[in-house]
């Protein structure tokens, strides 16, 4: 039975376009002060409603109450008297008016009350308070015609929200507007409610009706399935009533079918997208991993459920410690720059942690991880090529000065050798001299290997050749220290395209390396492969040696000028892995190094084929 605090109460209604029913059997109640909400999928008579409440599409069958009051012959005019406002879709503007004329004309209480004759400075002036009133960024004599379609929703919803209706219905418009002027909007309707009026608000936007609506009714096929307090449906059930409605009618069938086909497209993009995905329940176990993140993990297809700190295993405990806090804070964080270790493998990541909230309640974490090592490596090698560009441009300019003075300097040795000849003692202190300034020059000399920038002569070569050839040179340096060197390698040649006697001089520079930290009794290992880098093949040399090790915080600091670990009586200067890694570098190639546990290093290097 209707109630007088009911705004609006249909009992069993029924309508049609002509013979084509749009409604049927329809009971709905609208009480005041409520945001109502009103959801459905395309075609399920949602707007027919709204044009039924609003007087524009007859009723064919059931009763109609308006504050308790059966309503015969209800008409748009009866709608408009009792002031019930519509936003339909499309928004009814006039697009030759400015702002101001379209929030006011028509606006009986503003043309006729305030102004006894159209006064278009008043108007304008009503507009601009209004709009500024409310924060909105809006010209009052902007023309309409010129706005976008989210500010002339906003100018649609404006327009009635000044006429304090009983009653306003907004028919998708409010998912139209900005962001911004929706978090603007949201109060007005609230302000409007809080004053005894009603909002019915039509929209797909499941996330609105949760943060607007008080209630919520699902039409489906013409026909109302629930009318629910929001607080008292979840969003999954919500989904699920109003988009895979079960029924026998054969619509309906096809309805589900094509919405399961969504489901499992969307499905398919989420496991095909290239990066690693995780979907957690309550529990924080796995209950979704894309296939990027199955072969992150090194997973096969029978591993589900896993609890996420399986996943993680022998992973740095303070890194494991900052994900778990992340998914119990319930909403969105970003880590940045964890280490984890994943199947043996030191890796650098980016977290993203998303709660899939039902209101206030979790249902659920996505995790996505970005494999950042890569990047990591090529910010680092940037960093340090920049630095070597710069200790460059230095070193090119100091060789140069000193080897000035030293071109003096070795010709007046010359004349004191002759003015001294015969005098023994005389002879040995220049020759000593001469020995430390020939040691000079050597700096010198590598200082402008460094620096220099001349063309490459570059040329197809296998490199798996010249590797062999560098072997069988140190063989006898190698059995005189017990040092064994081992070389492996595909059964096909492995042509590089870079200047042959460079890459010699860079491979023999690393075989002394490894030499000179190995003493005496050791191992030496190389390989040399065809491997993909960036999508593309390339050559891969590795030199690995069971030796001391960099002893560096940051091993890749060797490739920096006069860095040495070999101490101050080996004669080095310094300069041999600078120059290396500036003849890989202009060979458009890449020179890395890794410390290996328990001892030794590893060299690797890229080359283009």
């Amino acid at each position: 039975m209707a109630s007088r605090d009911d705004l609006i109460r249909l009992e069993h209604i029924s309508a049609s376009y002509g013979e084509v029913p749009v409604l049927s059997d329809i009971s709905l109640t609208i009480r005041p002060g409520e945001i109502h909400a009103l959801v459905g999928e395309h075609g399920a008579g949602k707007s027919s409603l709204a044009l039924l409440i609003k007087g524009e599409v007859p009723i064919k069958s059931g009763s109609f109450f308006m504050k308790g009051v059966a309503q015969q012959n209800y008409v748009n005019q009866k709608a408009d008297r009792s002031n019930i406002c519509l936003v339909k879709q499309r928004i009814p503007l006039s697009k030759a008016y400015t702002v101001a004329e379209n929030l006011f004309i028509g606006n009986k209480d503003v043309i006729g009350g305030l102004f006894t004759f159209f006064n278009a400075a008043a108007i304008r002036l009503e507009a601009q308070n209004y709009i500024k009133q409310h924060g909105f960024r809006l010209d009052p004599l902007a023309r309409t015609a010129n706005l976008n379609m989210a500010d002339r929703a906003l100018v649609a919803i404006l327009r009635e929200l000044y006429k304090k209706p009983r009653l306003l219905i907004l028919d998708e418009t409010l998912e139209k507007l900005s962001s911004i002027n929706l978090i603007k909007i949201i109060p007005m309707l609230h302000q409007l409610t809080n004053e005894g009026s009603s909002v019915l608000f039509i929209t797909h936007q499941i996330d609105d009706v949760y943060h607007i609506a008080d209630r919520v009714s699902i039409i489906r096929h013409g026909e109302l399935l629930l009318s629910e307090e929001t607080n008292r449906i979840d969003k999954i059930n919500l989904i699920r009533i109003a988009y895979t409605q079960m029924s026998e009618r054969e619509d309906r069938q096809h309805s589900n079918s094509e919405f399961y086909q969504l489901l499992r497209y969307n499905e398919a993009i989420l496991k095909s997208l290239p990066i690693n995905l995780l979907v957690l329940d309550t529990k924080y176990d796995v209950k979704l991993i894309n296939d990027t993140a199955r072969d992150f993990f090194n997973l096969n297809r029978l591993d589900f459920d896993v609890h996420i700190e399986g996943l993680f295993q022998g992973s740095d405990k303070e890194a494991m410690e900052k994900i778990q806090e992340s998914i119990h804070r319930k909403k969105e964080t970003m880590l940045f720059d964890i280490p984890l270790k994943v199947n043996g493998k030191n890796m650098q990541t980016n977290f993203i942690v998303y709660p899939v909230l039902d209101g206030l309640h979790p249902l659920g974490y996505i995790i996505i991880l970005e494999d950042i090592t890569e990047r990591e490596r090529m910010r680092e090698q940037l960093i340090l090529s920049e630095k070597l560009a710069a200790l460059g441009l230095l070193a090119a300019g100091v060789a140069h000065e000193i080897n000035n003075p030293l071109g003096i300097i070795y010709n007046y040795l010359e004349s004191l050798k002759w003015l001294t000849e015969g005098n023994q003692e005389s002879k040995k202190l220049i020759d000593n001299l001469e020995e430390q300034f020939e040691y000079i020059a050597n700096i010198v000399a590598n200082l402008l290997s460094f620096s220099e920038n001349r063309e490459l002569s570059t040329e197809p070569f296998n490199i798996v050749s010249l590797i062999r050839e560098l072997i069988n040179l140190v063989r006898f340096n190698a059995q005189a220290k017990h040092i064994e060197i081992h070389f492996e390698t595909d059964d096909w040649p492995l042509l590089v395209s870079a200047d042959r006697n460079e890459i010699k001089q860079v491979l023999l520079n690393l075989l002394k390396n490894s030499f000179e930290a190995l003493g005496s009794n050791g191992t030496i290992a190389l390989t040399a492969h065809e491997m993909k880098k960036g999508g593309k093949p390339e050559a891969c040399i590795t030199i690995r040696d069971n030796g001391t090790g960099i002893k560096l915080e940051n091993p890749n600091d060797i490739f920096l000028p006069f860095t040495s670990t070999k101490g101050s009586n080996s004669g080095n200067i310094g300069l041999g892995l600078s120059v290396s890694y500036n003849i890989i570098k202009k060979n458009k190639g890449s020179i890395t190094v890794e410390n290996l546990l328990p001892n030794g290093c590893k060299f690797s290097l890229w080359l283009p084929l």
